[in-house]
């Protein structure tokens, strides 16, 4: 939870000053900045999820590379970023744990336990849209720096069940082929 808070004053923060998207170094400083917070909270919160740090360069790279392809996503087709952001999901437990191939090994627990995969990534979906409806109350209703810093606490809480719930769902996977009895003849 610290790493939800600290990011969404970071992010709140950096809009404290009303900053108006312009070619100035300045507007360019503050967007560095909050996608570098963005990084981290990802990067942070995907090793929580997987319970340490042993693998930290392979998930900051993955987290960095989720976070600047879903940001361009938003730029060109804003329908693509929630697209984005549930592949980062998946992939980014596999990768915070040291996966050699993460985009195998994210996508494996859909071959083992389906049902359950398919479940959480059409939860992850419903969560991507009551997360939108939320974002737009919160700007109607509560605007200014309160409304931000809700807004991205709310996204910070979201994330962090769903990326929580992806790697269980992995390690769910993993268990059970481990576990699994073969057929005697």
């Amino acid at each position: 939870m610290p790493i939800i808070v600290g990011s969404a004053v970071l992010q709140t923060a950096l809009l404290a000053a009303d900053p108006v998207p312009e070619a100035r170094w300045s507007f360019a400083a503050l967007v560095v900045c909050s996608l570098l917070g963005v990084i981290a909270a990802l990067w942070l919160t995907v090793h929580v999820a997987v319970g340490g740090l042993q693998h930290w360069r392979a998930g900051l790279a993955w987290s960095a590379g989720i976070v600047v392809l879903s940001a361009v996503a938003g730029l060109f087709a804003p329908w693509a970023t929630p697209i984005v952001l549930l592949l980062g999901l998946i992939v980014l437990p596999a990768a915070a744990a040291g996966a050699l191939n993460p985009l195998v090994a994210g996508f494996a627990p859909l071959r083992r336990s389906p049902i359950r995969c398919v479940a959480m990534i059409f939860g992850a979906l419903v969560a991507v849209g009551v997360t939108w409806i939320v974002a737009l109350v919160l700007g109607f209703f509560v605007t200014g720096l309160i409304a931000a810093f809700a807004t991205w606490l709310w996204i910070g809480i979201v994330l962090s069940v769903a990326l929580v719930g992806f790697a269980r769902c992995a390690e769910w996977a993993i268990t059970a082929k481990a576990t699994r009895t073969l057929p005697q003849p």
